[in-house]
């Protein structure tokens, strides 16, 4: 295993927190017959040797090929199913019933309660599976399905679980058979960084954060919630940001989960301190390995401007300055080579560094943005006659960060998605919702700017 493969798994291996992780796609039109979508996965998935790879255990943990390739029948799995004949029933605890009655008892209320069921399954090699699996979900009252595919992290990352949706699919934006997945690849190899990007990534080690009231060791159970606009609403927010140039997408959302932060009542009695940022992934793949299978990836911290004062334009402002000082790919390439350096061995300094970095003091929470390359009206992906109106990067929590953001856009909706465990469960709501309201303050605010 890569490094951070390995790190990743280790998360789970020794007992620290379930990393299953997912993409959630919403579907208008008739769902598939389960025989013809296994057929589907067979036909595009399961000759790519990535998703055969199962993880053995050792003194470092590496990937070893599965001695077939995978059988649908048991990775395609049709309703709120873990494996097929196993029902999967929400998280509940006494605590919870009083907060949140009707999440007792097996799944049926929604999509969303049964993909966060799922996403409190932990994915590893007791199965003897490869660790990932598609779900072919129902919608609420018949109209439209969805389908969720979830892996351990240490097997995949957000991109390649677009990639591989988008190689499921059918239309212009989807994939063909993605050539740099014929193999089971090691980590790519990385660019070179100026040595004062490398600097910076070194210094970057410093802590940055404290603890935050919602810092808490993350219980087994698993809570989703999400909020969407259009993705017009998204872009003419971008432009809140004064002078010619527009701030970028993940400026707007970074400053837009700041404000939820603090207005949910999140950062506790004294808000306005500093010490809150937000952990924020960026991809280190070029054009050329676009369709690179694995974890490729590093990532760097932005603070989050939380201060009372500020308005959406100041917190805006503060947030792209902060993004462009960190000049986000070349810091994460910096960050990326500083990892690979390191030896594969456990060491006593070296998990004293993965503590470090699961810990508020390093970052306050993941805030992820990804934008899934499909289109719109003729041009969507689609399955069969069902079209995919919108998706959502559902991340994994970390030790001791119950709460996790991201932010998709697919064809013309943005999606929020907000993913807690079941304790903070009833932050997500007020969290997702006012991350929407904040876009749409900074889409008024740049409507009535000068600038816009």
């Amino acid at each position: 295993m890569g490094r951070v493969d390995a790190w990743l798994y280790r998360h789970q291996a020794e007992g620290a927190i379930c990393m299953t992780f997912g993409l959630l796609a919403w579907f208008d039109g008739p769902p598939p017959l389960l025989p013809e979508l296994r057929k589907r996965v067979r036909e595009r998935w399961c000759s790519l040797p990535r998703l055969r790879a199962l993880p053995v255990d050792g003194p470092w943990p590496h990937w070893t090929p599965a001695p077939q390739d995978p059988d649908p029948d048991h990775h395609v799995v049709a309703g709120p199913h873990a494996e097929p004949g196993l029902h999967v029933q929400a998280p509940f605890t006494a605590a919870s019933e009083a907060a949140a009655p009707q999440a007792r008892g097996p799944v049926h209320a929604g999509v969303e309660a049964c993909a966060a069921a799922l996403l409190a399954e932990p994915l590893g090699s007791a199965s003897g599976l490869p660790p990932w699996r598609l779900h072919l979900l129902p919608a609420e009252e018949g109209s439209g399905f969805a389908l969720l595919l979830r892996a351990h992290h240490a097997l995949l990352d957000g991109r390649s679980l677009i990639t591989l949706l988008r190689t499921l699919l059918d239309g212009p934006g989807s994939y063909p058979l993605p050539p740099a997945a014929a193999h089971l690849p090691e980590p790519l190899d990385l660019p070179s960084a100026p040595r004062s990007a490398q600097l910076r990534a070194t210094a970057g080690l410093l802590p940055a954060g404290r603890r935050l009231p919602f810092h808490a060791r993350v219980d087994e159970g698993r809570a989703l919630a999400w909020s969407e606009l259009p993705v017009h609403a998204l872009r003419q927010a971008r432009g809140a940001l004064p002078g010619d140039e527009p701030a970028s997408a993940n400026s707007v959302f970074l400053a837009a989960a700041a404000a939820a932060l603090r207005a949910t009542g999140a950062l506790g009695a004294r808000p306005g301190l500093p010490g809150v940022c937000a952990m924020v992934p960026v991809d280190l793949r070029s054009p050329r390995d676009e369709a690179y299978l694995g974890n490729h990836y590093a990532t760097i911290r932005i603070p989050l401007p939380t201060a009372a004062a500020a308005s959406g334009p100041d917190r805006l402002t503060a947030v792209e300055r902060s993004a462009r000082r960190a000049a986000h790919r070349r810091l994460a390439d910096a960050q990326a080579l500083l990892v690979s350096r390191t030896p594969l061995r456990r060491s006593a300094l070296r998990d004293a560094l993965a503590r470090y970095a699961d810990s508020p003091r390093y970052s306050s929470l993941l805030c992820t943005n990804v934008r899934t390359g499909g289109a719109g009206g003729p041009g969507a992906l689609a399955l069969g006659p069902a079209t995919a109106t919108r998706m959502a990067l559902v991340p994994a929590l970390s030790p001791g960060h119950p709460l996790a953001l991201s932010l998709t856009t697919h064809g013309t909706t943005t999606a929020v998605a907000v993913l807690t465990d079941e304790a903070h469960a009833p932050l997500g709501r007020p969290v997702a919702d006012r991350i929407r309201h904040e876009v749409l303050a900074l889409r008024s605010a740049a409507l009535d700017s000068p600038y816009g």
